[in-house]
């Protein structure tokens, strides 16, 4: 009888986490499926006339495939950019010394807290003043900005973990940055074969 009791109060928690999932998505399915006049005179109950007018509207009244392709360009692009752009900050802060580096690291870390909705009307002014208002590019460059603290925090964390062995053992190889960095030429020994 004991052991029921503790499972029933180990259940407690899942009930609720799946009451809090199911709720969301029961509304979210009724609601869709109701007329705009059955929303207003019963949000919360069954639709009387179930319809898929809404989802109709939904693919027919839109180009899907230009918003697919506009999300898909938008999320590859920024992602991309906010990689190499991490990438080459925070190698930096993991195998460089110089001067400042901790306080640079410690500066760059409140900013992963700061919620984008803060940043949305100096974002507007600041786009509306460069004319890229109603832009892909504007997109772009705010997510690469809201995603590039992160970045760096996680890929720098990558580089620590490295060993220094690794990256000793590839300049004892012939792989220095001094005759690679910026040209892509033969002189370089990391692109030869």
């Amino acid at each position: 009888m004991r052991t029921t009791a503790t499972g029933l109060v180990k259940q407690i928690p899942l009930v609720l986490v799946a009451v809090a999932i199911l709720v969301p998505l029961y509304f979210l399915l009724v609601n869709s499926l109701k007329s705009n006049t059955d929303f207003i005179a019963s949000p919360l109950g069954p639709p009387t006339h179930a319809s898929l007018r809404a989802y109709q509207e939904a693919v027919t009244g839109r180009n899907v495939g230009l918003l697919f392709l506009n999300s898909t360009l938008i999320a590859v692009t920024s992602v991309a950019a906010a990689t190499v752009l991490g990438a080459l900050a925070a190698y930096p802060l993991a195998k460089m010394r110089f001067r400042g580096r901790e306080l640079l690291f410690r500066l760059m870390l409140p900013l992963m807290v700061i919620p984008p909705i803060a940043l949305l009307v100096p974002l507007y002014q600041v786009m509306s003043d460069f004319g890229l208002v109603d832009h892909r590019l504007s997109v772009i460059l705010i997510y690469i900005g809201i995603m590039l603290p992160f970045t760096v925090y996680l890929l720098r964390n990558f580089f620590v973990s490295l060993p220094d062995d690794l990256i000793e053992s590839a300049q004892l190889d012939g792989c220095a940055l001094s005759p690679c960095f910026g040209e892509w030429s033969s002189r370089c020994p990391c692109l030869r074969s």
